[in-house]
């Protein structure tokens, strides 16, 4: 997912992470990392690029936001 500058990149390298890459310095790094034994199911990204909301596929569902900082 882009986020709106147009610049970053929000994306999963792996079942477990979430990542923003910058395409103006090709630098990435991890923003989330679910907890072990769950995978990361789908994520989104509020409008205003402040908060990630991520669902984690486990045993039981779990919901979590993420403040972009």
């Amino acid at each position: 997912l882009w986020l709106q500058d147009g610049r970053q990149l929000l994306f999963r390298p792996d079942p477990e992470h979430l990542a923003l890459l910058d395409s103006h310095t090709k630098q990435t790094r991890i923003v989330y990392a679910a907890a072990r034994g769950s995978e990361i199911a789908d994520y989104a990204i509020s409008k205003d690029n402040r908060w990630i909301c991520v669902i984690r596929a486990n045993d039981e569902g779990d919901v979590w936001l993420a403040k972009m900082e």
